[in-house]
């Protein structure tokens, strides 16, 4: 789940999807090279904000919002994303988990890597 998050796969299909429905090319979603292109781009037009899912529902038991942001800009130039990725997780006792999260370059084989630094707060116990 964590590598969707991380390599856009759902946002690369869809992507695709919409611009086939609208009769235009894909070819920006069908080689890598060009998507990552494509992703530096959209980076730019994205940076100053951020994405948000709220619960508005009292079934989670322990998430209240997802928050999306653009990260700190990569320190290589090859990899697959040009900034990395910063989710804030509000738990519903108010507390935060951060989770800053970069793509490295493809790995020998193709196989994929993550660079991430996860920040959990303390936990205080309630007085008594």
């Amino acid at each position: 789940m964590l590598l969707e998050f991380i390599y856009l796969h759902t946002f690369r299909q869809q992507f695709r999807q919409f611009l086939k429905n609208v009769g235009l090319s894909a070819a920006i979603c069908e080689e890598d090279s060009r998507w990552h292109e494509f992703l530096k781009h959209y980076a730019g037009v994205i940076e100053d904000g951020s994405i948000s899912c709220v619960a508005r529902t009292d079934d989670l038991k322990v998430v209240s919002e997802v928050i999306f942001k653009k990260g700190r800009p990569t320190e290589s130039e090859n990899n697959h994303l040009p900034f990395g990725l910063l989710w804030s997780i509000v738990l519903l006792d108010g507390r935060t988990l951060t989770v800053d999260v970069e793509a490295a370059p493809a790995l020998p084989g193709g196989l994929q890597a993550i660079n991430y630094r996860l920040y959990v707060p303390k936990v205080v116990p309630k007085p008594a």
